[in-house]
């Protein structure tokens, strides 16, 4: 059985929002990803080995959301949409750990990737709001262990000895809750 290509998490995120601007959000945020695989794989002397490993990530995220003004997508006067984009760094414990071991991220002072969501407006009630969001996501994570740390039977050439990378990027469906802290006198709003 080769390796899943598509691997289906739920991550949890939480974060502060600023509205500096109207229309304008700036967002500082971490989350934490989680995805638990197992496969069955044949080494070359046809003998199957029960394997289990996992998929960890916290990353750190800013994002800058800009809220599409109602006179260019909706018929009413509220503000629904907004696009959104994201920078992702991942932090300590970012890894892949198996039965047999595991492998860390190396760090990344550039990031290790973006995400670009549309959102939506779902429900408000004064200052409680519940978006939906649809988006993509490409994160690559790298690291200075190699594959073979987490699974002694997959064995390559020195010649082709690569260090490992993962992506943990793909399609996005988003549900985000906010609600408002603390407003300034200039209009500034904070909101979790």
């Amino acid at each position: 059985q080769t390796f899943q290509k598509v691997n289906l998490s739920i991550p949890l995120y939480a974060g502060i929002q600023v509205q500096p601007f109207e229309n304008h959000f700036l967002s500082l945020g971490t989350g934490f990803i989680y995805d638990d695989e197992s496969v069955v794989l044949t080494d070359r002397n046809s003998k199957s080995h029960h394997y289990s490993y996992t998929l960890q990530a916290i990353p750190l995220f800013l994002e800058y959301r800009l809220a599409i003004p109602p006179s260019i997508i909706s018929i009413t006067d509220a503000s629904l949409f907004s696009i959104s984009l994201r920078w992702y760094w991942m932090l300590p414990g970012t890894e892949i750990y198996s039965t047999w071991g595991k492998i860390e991220s190396k760090p990344s002072l550039l990031g290790n990737g973006f995400g670009i969501s549309l959102g939506y407006l779902i429900a408000s009630w004064k200052s409680f709001k519940i978006y939906g969001d649809l988006g993509f996501n490409s994160i690559t994570i790298k690291s200075n262990g190699y594959f073979e740390d987490i699974v002694p039977i997959y064995k390559e050439e020195e010649s082709e000895k690569e260090k490992a990378r993962w992506d943990l990027g793909g399609l996005q469906l988003q549900i985000r809750i906010s609600f408002g802290v603390l407003e300034s006198k200039s209009k500034t709003k904070i909101e979790p």
